[in-house]
C-alpha cells in the first residue's frame, strides 16, 4: 500500500499599516527549512500571503485547493504580543481595519450567518509547552483579534 507524504502548509503575510516590514516574511521560510531537514518523509509548502482582505484571503483559498495540506500552520504579528500566542479559535467577524492596499473588510463578519466561532484542531496546550520548555514565551489565545490573522485562521 503506498501512503502519499503529508503536506504541510505554512504561511506568513507581508507588510501592512503599522508593521512596514513583517516578521513572518521572515521566520516562515526558515522554519520551512528546518522543518523540511527535520521532517523528510514530508513536503513543506511556504507561502507569504498579501495582508489584503481581498487578495490575501483568494491566495490562501487557491493554496489550499491546489496543496491541499494535511496541517497547515500559519503565522502573524501583533504589536500587543509578548511572545508566541498560539490562537486556538477564529471568530466570525472583521474590524474595520485597512489592509496593505488600504482597503476595508466587506463587511464586518466574514460569513454572513455562519457561526460565532470555530476552534482550531491543533494541539495548542502541547506547543505552548515545547516553547516555554525552550526558554521562549508562549501562551494560549481564545482572541485572535478582528484582521486579517482571525480571517485565514
Amino acid at each position: 500500500m503506498i501512503t502519499a507524504r503529508p503536506v504541510i502548509l505554512r504561511t506568513g503575510f507581508g507588510p501592512f499599516p503599522g508593521i512596514p516590514a513583517n516578521a513572518t516574511s521572515i521566520l516562515v521560510p526558515r522554519i520551512a527549512r528546518a522543518a523540511t531537514q527535520r521532517f523528510p518523509d514530508a513536503r513543506i509548502d511556504c507561502h507569504i500571503l498579501p495582508t489584503e482582505w481581498h487578495a490575501g484571503l483568494q491566495e490562501a483559498h487557491r493554496l489550499y485547493a491546489h496543496v491541499q495540506p494535511s496541517l497547515a500552520v500559519h503565522f502573524g504579528v501583533a504589536s500587543r504580543a509578548t511572545g508566541f500566542e498560539i490562537e486556538v479559535r477564529g471568530q466570525n467577524r472583521c474590524t474595520q481595519a485597512a489592509d496593505a492596499s488600504g482597503s476595508l473588510p466587506a463587511a464586518p463578519w466574514l460569513t454572513h450567518a455562519g457561526p460565532e466561532a470555530l476552534p482550531t484542531r491543533l494541539p495548542a496546550q502541547h506547543i505552548v509547552t515545547r516553547l516555554r520548555r525552550r526558554g521562549l514565551p508562549a501562551r494560549i489565545s481564545r482572541d485572535a483579534g478582528g484582521y486579517l490573522c482571525n480571517a485565514l485562521l
